[in-house]
C-alpha cells in the first residue's frame, strides 16, 4: 500500500518523543505523558497540577496552592506525587553520589580504597561546583583537614560562582512553550536559575503551569469530538 503521508506527518509526536527519551520514566514520563494530553489533545480545559495528577494517577484530589496556607498537611499540593514529581525535575545543580570508598592517599596507592565512614563534600571556589570527599576510620585526620583547608581557601571578595546545571530540565525539553522558570519558582521560593554549559535556544513561553486550578473559562468551547465506542466481547448464539 502506498505511503501518503507527508514528511512532515511522519515525524515522531511529542508522545512518541516522550516514549523514545531515556531519561524519562516512572512517574516524570506519567507526568510528560499528562501534559501532552491537556496540551496537544485538549482532554482537560486548564493545566494546572489537579488536572496533570487526574490524568496521571487517576485522583483529583484537592486543589490547593502552593505556598498556601492549609488545614491539613495531606491537603498540600507540595505533598501530592504530582508536586514532588515537577520539583524532582528542577533544573538545577546537583552534587556527585556519596562515594562509599576512602579517597585519602597512601604511599602505595592514589586512594585508600576502604570503606568509608565518613562522608562529605569540597567546593572549588572557582567554579562553584563540588566534589566527594570520603575517609575509612583510620584517615579521620585526613579527613577534618582536607574540610578544613577546603574552608580556609575560600574567597574573601566576590562571590562564589554557581555551578553549571547538571541535573533535572527533562520535562522542559520536550515542551518549551510552558514557562518553566515561573513553575520552578513557584515550587521553589529560593530557587535561582543556573548557568548552563550549552546555552538553551530562547523561546517564548506561551503556556503556564498553575498551582491551583484557575475559575473556569466563561465562555463554553467547543464541543469535543464524541468517544468512541467502546468494544464488547459477547458469545454467539
Amino acid at each position: 500500500m502506498p505511503n501518503d503521508q507527508s514528511p512532515e506527518s511522519r515525524e515522531p509526536t511529542r508522545m512518541l518523543r516522550l516514549l523514545a527519551d531515556p531519561e524519562l520514566g516512572g512517574d516524570l514520563l506519567l507526568v510528560g505523558l499528562a501534559l501532552t494530553a491537556i496540551i496537544d489533545h485538549d482532554l482537560s480545559w486548564s493545566c494546572d497540577i489537579a488536572s496533570i495528577h487526574h490524568l496521571a494517577y487517576g485522583s483529583r484530589g484537592p486543589r490547593v496552592a502552593i505556598g498556601a496556607e492549609t488545614r491539613e498537611a495531606e491537603t498540600h499540593w507540595m505533598n501530592t506525587r504530582t508536586a514532588r514529581v515537577l520539583v524532582d525535575d528542577i533544573r538545577r545543580y546537583r552534587p556527585p553520589e556519596p562515594r562509599r570508598e576512602c579517597l585519602a592517599p597512601t604511599p602505595r596507592k592514589a586512594a585508600c580504597g576502604k570503606k568509608a565512614t565518613q562522608f562529605d563534600w569540597v567546593t572549588d571556589w572557582s567554579t562553584g561546583e563540588m566534589r566527594n570527599l570520603a575517609a575509612c576510620t583510620k584517615h579521620h585526620d585526613w579527613f577534618i583537614q582536607q574540610r578544613k583547608t577546603n574552608q580556609e581557601t575560600r574567597p574573601v571578595v566576590g562571590e562564589v560562582p554557581r555551578p553549571y546545571a547538571n541535573y533535572g530540565g527533562v520535562l522542559a525539553r520536550h515542551f518549551p512553550e510552558i514557562n518553566w522558570p515561573k513553575l520552578w519558582a513557584d515550587l521553589d521560593p529560593n530557587w535561582r536559575p543556573y548557568p548552563e554549559r550549552e546555552p538553551v535556544a530562547p523561546t517564548t513561553p506561551t503556556l503556564r503551569i498553575v498551582p491551583e486550578a484557575p475559575s473556569k473559562p466563561a465562555k463554553p468551547r467547543a464541543p469535543r469530538r464524541p468517544a468512541r465506542p467502546r468494544l464488547r466481547l459477547v458469545p454467539t448464539i
